[in-house]
């Protein structure tokens, strides 16, 4: 497993255009990859993580990765067309 970003400096967040609130900005979050793996097999593992089934899981069909954090309750997203949308509005719920 391959952390791609992690603990996100406040400096390099705000270039980024991370929000003021950003997990990453507190340690809680990070992007991580597993070479080999698609994005839903990566979410399947996730899900199988206490601390993160109990957080949140982010996946983007076009990427390499996922976002996993640990917020202290259940939240699941994707990126579908330029936006983010919980799973339930697109059907993966």
């Amino acid at each position: 497993m391959i952390a791609t970003s992690a603990n996100c400096y406040p400096e390099r967040n705000h270039r980024v255009g991370g929000g003021r609130n950003r997990l990453h900005v507190q340690g809680r979050a990070a992007d991580v990859l597993i070479p080999g793996l698609s994005v839903w097999k990566m979410f399947a593992l996730a899900e199988r993580v206490p601390t993160f089934s109990k957080g949140g899981i982010d996946v983007n069909p076009y990427e390499v990765f996922i976002h996993v954090d640990f917020r202290g309750k259940k939240a699941r997203w994707a990126r579908v067309d330029g936006r983010y949308v919980g799973f339930e509005q697109v059907g993966l719920a």
